[in-house]
Order: C-alpha cells, then sequence, then structure tokens
C-alpha cells in the first residue's frame, strides 16, 4: 500500500519477517544480506482508495503497522478520509522512521487532524501508567509534546 499505485521493490529484515519494507518506484532499497534481506521481484503497490471505492465501504478500525510507510498509506487514503468513511486510525508514529526518509514527522500528525481526525497518544508517554490503558487527547498546539516524549 502507499500514496502512489505502481511498483517497488521489497526487504525483510534478517530474522524478523515482520521488518519487511516496500520502496515505491525504482529507488534502490538499502540491502546488506545480512542485516536486512533484499528480495529481487517487483512488488504491488496499491492506494488505498482505489482499492475501496465508492460509497459502500465504511471501515470501522483502520490498522496499518508499515514501518515507517504509514504515512505513505495514509496519504493513499485521502479521499476515503474526506468522505468520512474511516472512524479509527490506529497505527504506531515512530517518528525517527520518518526522519530516515526524509519526512517530517509531524507533517503524518497535522495531515490526520486536517483530515478532522483527533489524536490520541498512551499517557504512558507522560506518566506512569503500568497497565497502559490510558490514553490523552493531543491537541495541535501541543504535537511538540509527542516528539520530546517520544
Amino acid at each position: 500500500l502507499g500514496d502512489i499505485s505502481g511498483w517497488g521493490g521489497i526487504t525483510e529484515g534478517f530474522a524478523n519477517a515482520g521488518d519487511s519494507r516496500v520502496y515505491p518506484g525504482l529507488r534502490s532499497p538499502p540491502c546488506d544480506n545480512n542485516s536486512v534481506l533484499c528480495h529481487n521481484q517487483q512488488v504491488k503497490i496499491s492506494r488505498l482508495d482505489d482499492i475501496f471505492q465508492g460509497p459502500s465501504w465504511d471501515i470501522c478500525l483502520m490498522k496499518i503497522d508499515a514501518q515507517g510507510g504509514d504515512f505513505a498509506i495514509l496519504r493513499g487514503a485521502e479521499a476515503l478520509f474526506r468522505a468520512k468513511q474511516v472512524g479509527i486510525i490506529f497505527f504506531e508514529w515512530r517518528p525517527e522512521w520518518a526522519v530516515e526518509l526524509g519526512e517530517d514527522p509531524m507533517a503524518l500528525l497535522h495531515y490526520l487532524h486536517g483530515m478532522k481526525f483527533r489524536i490520541l497518544a498512551p499517557m504512558s508517554w507522560f506518566k506512569f501508567d503500568p497497565i497502559g490503558s490510558e490514553w490523552a487527547l493531543v491537541p495541535p498546539e501541543h504535537f511538540h509534546l509527542l516528539l520530546e516524549e517520544k
């Protein structure tokens, strides 16, 4: 999934298939075949807006775990967001991955806020929460605090 349909390369974390990453277009993925395994085949990249077309799709919960590719996937769902067809988005926000990709880590939060989503962060980022069950609503003027806590 991504923000532009097409083809891309794929890597897989050595001994960790859960750390697979897709690299759009002809961009060469970082491979050393020791820590990151390279796959020679191309993979198809699609936009969520192209997969879920029409008013019949109401998505209650969208869960994304894309090893840093989350923002591209979310940009590829803009029509779904504008049509209010997605209720909740749950994703792993890793600012260091955004920086690694040359993106502003705050851009994703501002994008979602612009799409009228509320941003929640685990209270464990701000105070002791041994169970990890409490969440805090974070307004845009406090997004910078998330970088400090993350």
